[in-house]
């Protein structure tokens, strides 16, 4: 099991702070129930950020290509695309006491837009609008969430660390 700790988390954050701030979403694409790839554009360049809630994958990373979608797209997908293409990206903040982390966007559409993401041993992703409502959530993701719900950030818990904590293709967000 991979699980960040919570400096590795702040890191993220900061760099996701310096470097994703004010970047447009211009792509989403979702292989699978749980595993999402943001495609950001900022000043002249563009990313993907991977986010997953797969246990034993790396929760966070950054690629130059996403991998190809599959031939039919999911309903989780098509929610994400529906509410995140066109967003800005505003913030990243670490939850409180938690292995998870919250990027906030500005939307047309939103008054409140984010995506929570839960890095610890139980991960998940859940798509929140006016800040706790879920539109959209990983499969799996902790008991007791589903959409139309309320999201509650999860307590504390003890992270472990990892020499292996991103895909091999991938990089970690602090060599953006």
């Amino acid at each position: 099991m991979i699980a960040l700790t919570e400096s590795e988390i702040e890191s993220i954050c900061s760099e996701l702070v310096l470097h994703g701030v004010g970047a447009f979403v211009q792509g989403v694409f979702a292989p699978t129930s749980a595993r999402i790839f943001l495609e950001l554009r900022s000043a002249g360049s563009s990313w993907n950020l991977v986010c997953s809630g797969e246990s034993g994958l790396a929760r966070l990373g950054v690629l130059d290509k996403r991998p190809p979608n599959p031939v039919r797209p999911s309903g989780w997908q098509a929610v994400l695309r529906r509410e995140l293409l066109g967003a800005r990206v505003e913030s990243a903040t670490q939850m409180p006491q938690a292995s998870a982390l919250r990027i906030g966007f500005h939307s047309p559409t939103r008054t409140a837009l984010s995506l929570a993401i839960e890095v610890g041993r139980t991960p998940g992703i859940a798509l929140l609008i006016d800040d706790a409502r879920i539109v959209a959530i990983s499969k799996p993701f902790r008991p007791g969430f589903s959409v139309g719900g309320r999201y509650a950030e999860p307590e504390a818990s003890k992270s472990t660390s990892s020499s292996s904590r991103f895909p091999k293709d991938g990089t970690p967000l602090g060599v953006l």
